[in-house]
Formats: C-alpha cells, sequence, structure tokens
C-alpha cells in the first residue's frame, strides 16, 4: 500500500502554452484515493525552468510512454492544466 505523500507515476514532459513549450519538466502525478478526490500532478521545474511557469495560469502537458526498446507504448497528455499554487522552495 502506497503513502499518502508517495506519487504513483514520475516522469519528465513536456509543458507548453500558447507560444512556449518547455522540455524535461519533472513530474510526478498522484492518484486519488476516493473518487470524490482530484488526481494531482506536482511539477518540479529547475531554476530556469520555473521563470516560465510564473505566469502562467493555462497550461497543457504531455509525455510519450517508451519501452526498453524505445518503442513508443501510449502518451499521458493533460490539455487543460491550471496551476493553483506556486513555491520556489
Amino acid at each position: 500500500m502506497k503513502k499518502k505523500d508517495e506519487e504513483d507515476y514520475r516522469f519528465l514532459a513536456t509543458i507548453r502554452d500558447e507560444k512556449k513549450s518547455i522540455r524535461n519538466v519533472l513530474c510526478k502525478v498522484f492518484l486519488p484515493f476516493k473518487h470524490s478526490d482530484l488526481l494531482q500532478i506536482h511539477l518540479f521545474p529547475t531554476t530556469d525552468q520555473s521563470n516560465f511557469f510564473e505566469s502562467q495560469t493555462d497550461l497543457q502537458l504531455s509525455h510519450v510512454i517508451r519501452n526498453m526498446a524505445g518503442d513508443r507504448r501510449g502518451k499521458i497528455e493533460a490539455r487543460d492544466l491550471f496551476v493553483n499554487k506556486f513555491n520556489r522552495s
């Protein structure tokens, strides 16, 4: 059984807005424990990447899932990703 603060998935994603995209942003996905809870995606940008996120409120996330041979196996997408909290620490 996973702990409450333990992520379900971790990957490097591409985050984009209408004009620009940032690659290799560390993402941790927390699946809900109950049906009424929300899925949460926590982004951990580098210092350079964080400048992009400060002024953004509406973003898109994508990540291609590949197997060990590099073959594409699926894709994770979030087309309406809203930033509700920003922390520099």
